[in-house]
């Protein structure tokens, strides 16, 4: 199967229900809709052998606000197939005019293809390129495809104790939060999770924020129909102008309490005249120590993968609605 093969494109029109007071696009709703895009391609590599379930998301970093009455167009393609894991690299453009784009955001996502047990069921595919766009994806997504075992393997995942700003919030599974079957969709949890970081921003800010970047999110459970989940945010530190906040998602049935998700948002406050400064924020704890200098190491990390991005901010790029080949080839 060629990567040409597992090109999917959807194209969503922002409306004032998916906006924050400051009529941009949430987070959460783009989160919602670029996982849902990137699991278009996925499935199409699965086939008939088994569900995609999201297992890690990495780099997704929003570069140009999306405002209601926007055209935003969503395009997925699979860079790299392993035993059992599919990964995908999406790119998401705002409509300008003609065939001129602005870039909103990418990502990169490591699907896992599990079967009826929800046990990890092998892929039986092969990458084959073509074309030198596809020789290109193929190889850098393979690459980032072997750091991201190494970013999995260094993630904390021991269970974090109180901190002096934290939130908590629970959400019941239904029906509705589902794709097929009862499984919980993987958007509608970040869905969950970028709202508990806003409220949490907000309330320690004391003004309007907006998610400007999304890390290491790892999912280690998956969650069903009439589950509930525990969300706890927490503050790890902050800066002139922007916070991050660590969400933990916990599934909670009757066979106990699991963590099955973390994340990390990364919030900029904003004022009357753009990005607002915070409130001074002191760890004391032990706990919060450790919370404060994690986030400094991920801090430098997105530091430097976004130096390679900011000029994309103002740089619009031409697209052809026709071709499958990635605008943006240069982030995969």
């Amino acid at each position: 199967m060629r990567p040409l093969e597992t090109y999917s494109q959807t194209t969503r029109i922002v409306m004032p229900r998916h906006a924050n007071p400051l009529g941009v696009l949430f987070g959460g709703n783009m989160l919602s809709w670029l996982i849902e895009s990137s699991t278009s391609s996925a499935m199409t590599v699965a086939g008939n052998r088994g569900e995609v379930v999201l297992g890690f998301m990495d780099e997704v970093y929003f570069l140009n606000p999306v405002r209601v009455g926007s055209r935003v167009t969503f395009r997925s393609w699979v860079g790299h197939v392993g035993r059992s894991s599919i990964s995908v690299f999406t790119e998401v453009l705002i409509w300008r005019e003609g065939t001129r784009y602005d870039v909103a955001c990418a990502s990169k996502s490591v699907y896992v293809c599990v079967g009826s047990d929800r046990r990890p069921v092998p892929v039986g595919r092969e990458l084959e390129v073509s074309e030198r766009w596809e020789e290109v994806l193929v190889e850098r997504m393979g690459r980032w495809r072997r750091s991201a075992e190494d970013t999995i393997r260094s993630m904390s995942w021991g269970r974090r104790g109180v901190v002096k700003q934290q939130l908590v919030s629970y959400r019941r599974i239904t029906s509705e939060d589902t794709i097929a079957g009862d499984l919980l969709f993987a958007g509608r949890l970040m869905q969950f999770m970028d709202e508990v970081a806003g409220i949490l921003a907000l309330r320690f800010a004391n003004v309007v924020t907006v998610t400007a970047s999304v890390d290491q999110t790892s999912f280690s459970a998956p969650m069903t129909v009439n589950e509930a989940v525990r969300l706890e945010a927490r503050l790890t530190r902050v800066w002139r102008s922007s916070m991050e906040v660590e969400v933990d998602a916990y599934r909670l049935s009757e066979r106990g309490e699991v963590l099955a998700s973390r994340s990390y948002f990364t919030m900029v406050g904003i004022g009357a005249g753009g990005p607002a400064e915070l409130p001074p924020y002191v760890p004391v704890t032990p706990e919060e120590h450790e919370l404060w200098e994690e986030a400094g190491r991920r801090r430098e990390k997105r530091e430097r993968a976004l130096s390679s991005l900011r000029e994309l901010r103002e740089r619009p790029v031409t697209v052809d609605p026709q071709s499958p080949v990635p605008a943006l080839a240069e982030l995969v």
